[in-house]
Parts: structure tokens; sequence; C-alpha cells
């Protein structure tokens, strides 16, 4: 699973600063995405020349821990330097890292629990051809089983998940299942990033009569497998919250015990302990056990917040092919119902999507001024996820109505 990371479709480990770099040389960052780490998370470059055709090449080891399902295939590179006049300068870049850090190819899989339909606007090209760089570390039985190029099943790297690309006899038509819910989004993307990329080869030189290159998305958006990602990160949460009160709780009596014991000790007429020397070994005994639960409790939080990542990028991938979305739209519902799961101690995900959600629904998709003229509530902890989990579904039904997610200077969009 290392992998020594380099993109040829962008030339994004060539560092291309514009300015000639002075002094200590170029410090890059790197942003891995889960689940990889990388063996060193920053690189210095000691000197990087001005000229265009002398590129520094950067050799990145990247492995995969297999503790959970991909939310992003992209590596976030920073530069940081000091230009000639002494003026320091920051670049960014992204870097779409290959599949072989995230699936592997397995034997042909027919049946799933989880599946959707993706339709194009062209026939489909032979999958073999269109994940060559997967079959290339396949053994020899793996690659003859793909000789029809009609599917293509793929396991995730720790075994969380396998996946499968079936393709339509009817043509255009591809089926992604999946043994979990959130494993449908990185297979589902990855097809469509390949897909777009062949055709933009294929057609360079001609105009196909179809039209440019589209995806939709014909099926119900599946609500409910999300709202069940929704719902274990939010118990999760909770839990971890539930037994955080708790440590509190017991380290306020482990501190009342030992003052009366200290009491007891100091006292020049000694009296009996009353088993308060016990009650404090108990107390500690449960501090203890409790700081465990809360040690395993927040990896429970942070796998249920990778599964509910993934999910949300399923969810944005599917509205935005379902609804044919803008760009401009598109990140709207990005930005409203986000796959980056920021939690706090007591304010997390739910809640700041909840408030986002609302203003949604009283702006941009508001149907009427009674709408439009709701308050929104401040950040507060919710009790439960019925509130959020409702505006989720009035959004996509909006956008199934044709509203459209970006305000007109007349009001509201909502239909």
């Amino acid at each position: 699973t290392h992998d020594n990371t380099h993109d040829n479709t962008h030339d994004n480990t060539h560092d291309k600063t514009s300015d000639k770099t002075h002094g200590n040389g170029v410090l890059i960052t790197l942003e891995t995405p889960f689940p990889l780490t990388a063996a060193d998370s920053s690189l210095h470059i000691p000197f990087v020349s001005d000229r265009p055709d002398d590129p520094s090449t950067i050799p990145l080891e990247l492995e995969s821990t297999g503790a959970g399902l991909p939310f992003s295939p992209v590596l976030v590179l920073t530069a940081s330097y000091n230009n000639a006049a002494g003026a320091p300068r920051l670049h960014r870049q992204e870097v779409r890292l290959p599949a072989q850090l995230f699936v592997e190819l397995i034997p042909p899989l027919k049946t799933a629990e989880f599946k959707l339909t993706l339709t194009t606007n062209r026939p489909p090209p032979p999958l073999h051809r269109l994940f060559e760089d997967l079959m290339v570390g396949a053994v020899p039985a793996i690659n003859q089983a793909y000789n029809s190029g009609a599917v293509l099943s793929v396991r995730y790297l720790g075994g969380k998940a396998d996946a499968t690309i079936l393709v339509s006899k009817n043509g255009g038509r591809y089926r992604v299942q999946c043994t979990v819910f959130e494993g449908l989004w990185y297979i589902s993307q990855e097809l469509i990033y390949r897909l777009q990329r062949y055709y933009e080869e294929a057609e360079a030189s001609q105009v196909n009569d179809a039209g440019p290159f589209s995806v939709s998305f014909d099926e119900n958006v599946p609500l409910n497998d999300f709202f069940a990602a929704v719902d274990a990160h939010f118990s999760a949460r909770k839990a971890l919250l539930d037994l955080q009160k708790e440590a509190i709780d017991r380290a306020t009596q482990f501190r009342s015990i030992g003052k009366r014991l200290l009491l007891r000790f100091k006292d020049k007429n000694p009296t009996p302990l009353n088993q308060l020397d016990v009650l404090m070994d108990k107390t500690y005994s449960s501090i203890i056990d409790i700081a465990r639960g809360i040690e395993a409790a927040q990896r429970v939080v942070q796998k249920e917040a990778c599964r509910l990542a993934a999910a949300t990028r399923l969810l944005q991938m599917v509205a935005s092919h379902r609804f044919q979305l803008s760009a401009a739209e598109a990140e709207i519902l990005a930005a409203c119902i986000p796959a980056e799961i920021i939690d706090g101690r007591e304010i997390g995900w739910e809640e700041t999507t909840e408030v986002a959600t609302t203003h949604l629904l009283r702006s941009a998709l508001a149907r009427n001024a009674k709408e439009r003229a709701v308050q929104i509530q401040p950040l507060a902890p919710l009790k439960d996820t019925v509130r959020l989990k409702k505006h989720v579904s009035i959004i996509m039904e909006r956008l199934a109505k044709g509203s459209s997610l970006i305000e007109s200077d007349g009001g509201g969009g909502g239909g």
C-alpha cells in the first residue's frame, strides 16, 4: 500500500513558484486525506530554481492505514517560503491521488446491499480500459475475469467494504454497488471522474451529436440511508458527552471524599472513617473505567464521523446529478450540508448543519414571506435529529420541484 505519488494528469508534485526562493528554501506541508498517512508530514527543499524548465520533483511516500473508508481523494500541498525580497509567500496545491491508495482489484462480485444507478449520454467504454491502472497490479487470474469489460469489483484497503461497477446492456448506464452505504461514494465519483477524462480525450478533436458528456441520477435520493449515518454519528457524540459528564461528576465526588478524609486525618480526636477510604478507592476505580470508556467512545465518534463524511459526499453527488445543479448551486449545497465533520464538546456537525439548513429554507428556498420571516435560533445542543432530517428532506423536495439554491432578487425560489 505504499505509493510514491506522482499524478501524471496534474503536474502537481513539481514546485511552480513564480518567485525566486531565498534564504531557507521551501517548506512543503502535507494534508493527507483519511485513511492515508505520510511518511513525512513536511518536507524541506533547500533550493528551488526559478527556471520553468528546471522544476523540483518531490517524491512522496503515502500509506493506507485501512482504518476506514475515504471521503476525499485529494492531497493538499502547501509551500511556504520567502522570495528574493524577503517577503513571505504561500502556495496551496491539490493533487488527486491514485486509486491504488484506496482500493484493490478483487474477483467480480454481482450482489451487494446498497446500489445506485448512474446514466450517461455516451456508450460505455470497457471497464478494464477505464481502470487500467488497477489492472496492472492484479494477478493474471483476476485480470482474465475482466475480459468482458462489463464488471469491476474492488475492495477498500483494510477490508472495510467491497464495491462493484456493473455496465448495463442498454448502454450508458452503470450500476454501482457496495456492501456499505458510505462506500458507494468513492467508487462512484472515481467512475464519473474517469468517464469525464475518457471522453474529453476521445472527443478532443470532434463534436459529439449528443452534446457534452453528462451524468444523471434518476432514482430517489437515498435519504433513509443518509439519515442512518447521521443518527449513528449523533448517538456516538451523545454517548461520549454522557461519559464526559459522568467523569466530571465522579471527579467532583473524588475531591469531596478526599477533603473529608484529609479533615479526619488532621483531627486531633480521630473518628472512624465510616468506609470513606473504601468509597474513595471505588470512586477512583470508577474514574479509571470511565476514562477508558471515553477513549473508546472517542474512537467510535471518529469512526462515525468518517462514515458520515463519506455519506454526505454521496448525498451531495447524487443531489447534484439528480437535480442537475449548477456548479454554484452544488457549492451552496456542500456549504449547507458539509462533508467536513467538525465536532465540539456540545456543538457539532448536527447543530451547525441544522442552522445552515434553516437559513437556506428561509432564504433561497423560501416559498413565501412567512417562511422568510422565520427567526434562526442561536446554536444550542440538540436533543435529537428530527428537525435536521426534516430540513434536509424539505430541501430535496423543493429541489425536485425545480427550486434554485441561488437566491433571486425578487425573493425566495421555493416552489
